[in-house]
């Protein structure tokens, strides 16, 4: 089986948080001029999902199989399958730290979630919790924060740059009013992160993107994240935490 790298693995669990953010709609919302947006609002309690990830890094290409159990919007486990369903990695989090068990390398990945982290592990300037809101359906930032860019045919087009220069566009269907595509733009105009979300999911008044493309271009990364099956609330199991062995060597992302 081919060794998973160090830098595929911190990509993947941080894209994998962002499964902790699914949420449900409601047709209230704020406005922007003269747009109504939804508001996600706390409907879904619980999730469980079975789902695919192919990911492709440097011409180099991973595909898993997970299964994901997420209680709220900050606590989540997760077991990660490679070929023939062997158990690669266990993941247990919340918003304040993650623990990833890479079984492969034997190793346990942990630390606080923010954006100098994730920087550091994988060159992005964007913390667990902008991604949070994206798998919600949801710009990372506050509808009132956003200027209308252009209107379409069939799209709003938003645009947001804060006092560091960063950019993120979000692209809102006019015809559902949900989050088809998000960018975040580096000083400079350097495209970091592209997202696009299709094949919406409903479970009664629960909505959720079956289908999440993440492309990274400065660091050669594509994830693609496709929802086979899930379950809501009473009938979906709650996270649970995870034993590592003794000889497991830690790698402390705080300190790395």
């Amino acid at each position: 089986m081919r060794k998973v790298s160090s830098k595929i693995c911190l990509i993947f669990i941080i894209i994998c948080l962002i499964f902790a953010s699914c949420t449900s709609v409601k047709k209230t919302g704020s406005d922007i001029s003269g747009i109504s947006l939804k508001e996600l609002n706390t409907e879904l309690k619980k999730l469980e999902a079975s789902c695919i990830i192919n990911s492709t890094m440097n011409n180099q290409t991973f595909n898993f199989r997970i299964k994901i159990n997420i209680a709220g919007v900050d606590t989540v486990s997760m077991t990660v399958f490679g070929p023939f369903g062997i158990t690669v990695g266990r993941l247990y989090s919340d918003l304040n730290r993650f623990r990833f068990h890479n079984i492969m390398e034997n190793s346990l990945y942990e630390g606080s979630p923010t954006e100098e982290n994730i920087k550091k592990a994988t060159n992005l300037s964007i913390s667990v919790k902008d991604l949070l809101s994206l798998f919600q359906g949801k710009t990372p930032f506050k509808i009132k924060d956003y200027s209308l860019l252009e209107e379409t045919g069939n799209e709003f087009i938003l645009k947001r740059v804060d006092a560091s220069n960063f950019g993120d566009f979000a692209v809102i269907n006019k015809n559902d009013l949900k989050l088809v595509r998000y960018q975040r733009k580096d000083k400079g105009n350097v495209l970091i992160l592209d997202s696009s979300f299709d094949k919406y999911k409903t479970s009664g008044e629960v909505s959720i993107p079956g289908s999440l493309n993440f492309a990274m271009p400065t660091v050669d990364g594509k994830m693609i994240i496709e929802i086979e099956s899930f379950k809501i609330n009473e009938s979906a199991a709650s996270p649970v935490k995870f034993d590592v062995p003794s000889s497991v060597t830690i790698i402390d992302l705080d300190k790395y």
